[in-house]
């Protein structure tokens, strides 16, 4: 009986030591790899309750600084994260994966119109505007273009027909149903989209912060 006994102890031990709530800061184009990964992760801690912020990399990065409460920050761009790291607002940096850019284009599209996600706080903006500027071709289409607030509201505005072509991640192409990939940009063209997260240095779940972020190490690509 003694022998059960600690047997159940030790199992509740390790059931319980990564319990708790983690809350992660997620760039819009990470929504479905992040819903993915929690229901995996479940399956190993299912007494661990993930919830998730999603929105525009730059968005996010100033909410950490202002304090936005969080225990993990995983945006689309390394720069973002080298820069709460500086200003002493994340630790333990970890690159996750690396994505490419594609130009879409609505099944229906008889025009011209762009959309791209704003380079101010968008980083498949920055990247989408470095790749337009080596092509020659940023000053022409940025003039009539649509900014849209993250790369998931580029996706959606061309889903609708309400633009004809814009520039999205990769990984973003496989949720396409009323568009299709026209071309995917050379990698030359922008610096690499690298994909990286942090520890909030303020997290008060940094042991079950930290074991979630080594599962995602660990489940690679998106």
């Amino acid at each position: 009986m003694k022998f059960l006994q600690r047997i159940c102890l030790f199992s509740i031990c390790c059931l319980s030591a990564y319990a708790g709530n983690i809350t992660v800061s997620g760039a819009a184009s990470l929504k479905q790899y992040l819903e993915a990964a929690r229901e995996d992760y479940r399956k190993i801690y299912p007494e661990t309750t993930i919830d998730f912020n999603f929105g525009a990399s730059g968005t996010l990065k100033r909410q950490i600084i202002q304090g936005a409460p969080a225990d993990i920050i995983f945006l689309a761009s390394k720069n973002d994260i080298t820069d709460l790291v500086q200003q002493g607002a994340a630790e333990n940096v970890s690159d996750i994966f690396e994505n490419s850019l594609v130009v879409i284009r609505h099944k229906g599209s008889k025009g011209n119109q762009a959309v791209l996600g704003d380079p101010s706080f968008v980083p498949a903006g920055r990247y989408a505007k470095e790749a337009l500027e080596n092509l020659g071709q940023w000053q022409e289409i940025s003039k009539e273009a649509v900014f849209a607030k993250d790369v998931r509201a580029v996706m959606n505005y061309v889903e609708r027909g309400e633009a004809d072509w814009g520039i999205v991640y990769k990984s973003d192409a496989k949720y396409l149903k009323n568009s299709y990939i026209e071309k995917e940009l050379d990698k030359n063209l922008h610096s690499p989209i690298i994909y990286s997260l942090a520890l909030v240095k303020e997290s008060q779940n940094k042991e079950e912060a930290l074991e979630f972020a080594e599962f995602l190490k660990g489940r690679g690509g998106i």
